[in-house]
């Protein structure tokens, strides 16, 4: 069960998960992250493999918990993280808190984008990797990362 409310949960993460799978992707909801230790570091709202590509998207309502997002995707070795907010003034603020961080969003890890963005982000560059390859993919990811969601 996702810990978040309607507009996270039943909005964005639904939205972007039917995304990403309508283009060949594999995805997780509330994927757990372990530590070296091998206990549980945290959850990412949606892990999504295509291809050599493992993207930790993390739905925020606010700026909060902007450092603890990339802490976890470092942690899972993500190719990119995608912070997605539900609009425009929200991703100012997440911006001004990734500069204070010391972290630009122009440096090809971290994508701050609205939900509407973040959809449109998907279609136009990933929409390649669906159709024939697909369905390889699918096979080494789910070895890899266990069965989709």
């Amino acid at each position: 069960m996702m810990r978040g409310d309607f507009l996270h949960n039943e909005v964005s993460v639904d939205q972007l998960d039917v995304a990403w799978r309508s283009v060949g992707a594999s995805t997780w909801r509330e994927r757990a992250i372990f530590d070296a230790q091998g206990q549980i570091f945290g959850y990412t709202d949606l892990l999504v493999r295509l291809g050599s590509y493992l993207i930790a998207v993390e739905v925020e309502l606010s700026p909060k918990r902007v450092a603890r997002d990339i802490e976890k995707a470092l942690a899972l070795s993500a190719t990119e993280l995608w912070i997605v907010t539900p609009n425009v003034r929200v991703r100012c603020a997440i911006h001004r808190s990734l500069q204070r961080l010391g972290q630009g969003s122009g440096n090809g890890f971290i994508f701050v984008l609205t939900l509407g963005q973040a959809l449109q982000r998907v279609r136009n560059c990933f929409s390649l990797f669906s159709g024939v390859n697909a369905g390889k993919k699918q096979i080494e990811t789910e070895r890899n990362y266990g069965h989709g969601s």
